[in-house]
């Protein structure tokens, strides 16, 4: 087994029963984290199209906190951002396992898995987030 550090991404005080259902993943990286190849049959969604929440972070215009960083990002791109979310459900939907990727895999990539797992899990897919390389961004 790799040292690459792993972390899942939970809504606190979130129980989600997986008993008997096969558990799509979406995985979560930024390519500053030298991430392990692309598994066979994975989806890639690339959120470094996205607007970049790093500047506004360090200039303490927004909080380090998935719900600012999402708010911010469907200010700047709402359409984008949710046709990307689609598309990751989309796949998750149809049971293949997820990429989700930006440069340091901490915002956008994180603010995109957020919302598709939101949004698969009301759907009834049974999903997950597994971030690799990055801490996971608070929530609020």
């Amino acid at each position: 087994k790799d040292a690459t550090k792993t972390a899942t991404m939970e809504t606190p005080g979130e129980t989600h029963d997986q008993a008997g259902t096969e558990e799509v993943i979406i995985e979560v990286t930024g390519e500053k984290h030298a991430p392990p190849p692309l598994q066979p049959g994975y989806g890639f969604v690339n959120a470094q199209e996205l607007p970049n929440p790093h500047g506004a972070i360090k200039r303490h215009q927004i909080p380090e906190t998935l719900t600012s960083i999402t708010e911010w990002i469907r200010r700047r791109e709402p359409e984008k951002f949710q046709c990307m979310v689609d598309t990751v459900v989309a796949n998750l939907r149809n049971g293949k396992h997820m990429r989700v990727q930006c440069k340091g895999g901490r915002h956008r990539s994180q603010a995109i898995a957020r919302a598709a797992l939101s949004q698969a899990r009301d759907e009834g897919i049974a999903a997950n987030v597994c971030i690799i390389g990055a801490p996971p961004t608070p929530f609020d």
